[in-house]
């Protein structure tokens, strides 16, 4: 039996009814054959809530307080959709990463330091950034983030098949008939085969969003201080 792994962000189980939609959701997968894991983010902008009740009583809230603080949030929504699940009929356990024996070490890297550990050196296995840039066509993404050596590849992974389908796309017309085949294959290689998660920012270009009289944009992230609200 294949496994699937489900995704629930905190918008889609922000209520009682979006969880039980969610719960419905992987009921019917499983009645497909597959074993289902949920992956349950916490509820709505109850991780906001928690960071304001911490700023209430704290005004520099120790790093593991915090830790275990916002946790919370995720153990509510497993323990709801189980139940959710178990309402409907269906067998369901909800399990934290601790107890299904995930374990991590956090290196908190400075930003300074970071581009060396991550980029220059490739050491870090797997690593959260912040990362953004004008790359206007995804060929031009894969040749910077997939091909081995390449600056912005920091597991310095390598795929055959990528390596050959950058070097042909890469100065290909996008209107030529290979091209979105070709592009389309790097990104389903990717995701089944690299643990690298894009993530789109269109709030990156601000002027898209109607932002005006901002006096710094330090490091592509809008510096909103000096911002008013105004009504037209």
């Amino acid at each position: 039996m294949s496994i699937v792994v489900q995704k629930f962000g905190g918008t889609s189980v922000a209520d009682a009814q979006k969880i039980i939609a969610a719960a419905r959701k992987a009921i019917r997968t499983q009645q497909q054959g597959k074993q289902v894991v949920m992956v349950v983010s916490a509820m709505g902008h109850n991780t906001d809530m928690l960071v304001e009740l911490a700023g209430q009583v704290s005004d520099n809230p120790p790093d593991r307080e915090m830790d275990m603080l916002l946790s919370t949030g995720e153990q509510v929504s497993v323990a709801l959709m189980a139940m959710a699940i178990e309402n409907l009929g269906h067998k369901a356990v909800s399990l934290t990463g601790a107890q299904i024996g995930i374990k991590t070490e956090i290196e908190k890297i400075p930003g300074a330091n970071w581009r060396t550990a991550a980029l220059v050196d490739k050491r870090l296995p797997l690593h959260l950034e912040n990362f953004g840039g004008w790359l206007n066509t995804p060929d031009y993404y894969f040749f910077w983030a997939y091909k081995e050596g390449h600056l912005f590849n920091s597991s310095n992974y390598r795929n055959e098949e990528i390596e050959t389908l950058v070097d042909e796309t890469l100065h290909m017309p996008m209107d030529a008939p290979d091209y979105a085949p070709n592009i389309k294959r790097m990104f389903e290689i990717a995701f089944e085969d690299l643990p690298r998660i894009p993530l789109w920012q269109p709030a990156l270009n601000v002027a898209a969003n109607g932002a005006t009289d901002y006096e710094f944009w330090f490091h592509r992230q809008l510096d909103v201080r000096p911002l008013a609200v105004t009504t037209a």
